[in-house]
């Protein structure tokens, strides 16, 4: 039992450091605030010193975003959080109010990512890309799903 433990171990550093310097994942989630208006949030993750959250773009899915390099709006950003294994969690959260109920796919994009990644052919000029659906009805309590912990490793439990 120890050797698998061991073994899961070694497996997940080496997937956490990585090769390359880059954006290695992100999330997007939602919190009703109003009938129509919704607290939307992203959380990025990123090897500490690599390419950096900085020129994305926050589209709320009804035509309307944020973000971006050419239009002058600087997201949010809260300080970056190191939660260990050489990674740094980033946030932001922005207010927006929706027009009516629908169908809407949020997502955040970021245009520059590291270049010579392996598993990425041409991966600086591969843009990073999450989304999230949200079926909004103002009738509802609508939230998205939310992630209490991103890594948790402990002592393996004896049964019995």
């Amino acid at each position: 039992m120890k050797k698998y433990f061991v073994t899961i171990i070694v497996q997940l550093f080496l997937f956490l450091s990585g090769y390359a310097t880059h954006i290695k994942g992100g999330r997007i989630s939602y919190q009703k605030i109003s009938s129509l208006t919704y607290k939307v949030t992203f959380i990025g993750y990123r090897d500490i010193g690599g390419v950096v959250f900085d020129t994305g773009l926050i589209d709320f899915g009804d035509g309307n975003n944020y973000g971006g390099i050419n239009d002058g709006e600087v997201i949010p950003w809260e300080a970056p959080k190191d939660i260990g294994f050489g990674i740094e969690e980033w946030t932001f959260s922005i207010i927006h109010t929706y027009n009516g109920a629908g169908s809407y796919f949020i997502s955040y994009s970021e245009e520059y990512r590291s270049a010579d990644v392996n598993n990425v052919s041409g991966s600086v000029n591969t843009p990073f890309y999450v989304e999230a659906l949200l079926l909004l009805d103002p009738l509802l309590l609508n939230n998205s799903s939310r992630y209490l912990s991103l890594i948790h490793i402990s002592e393996p439990t004896r049964l019995g």
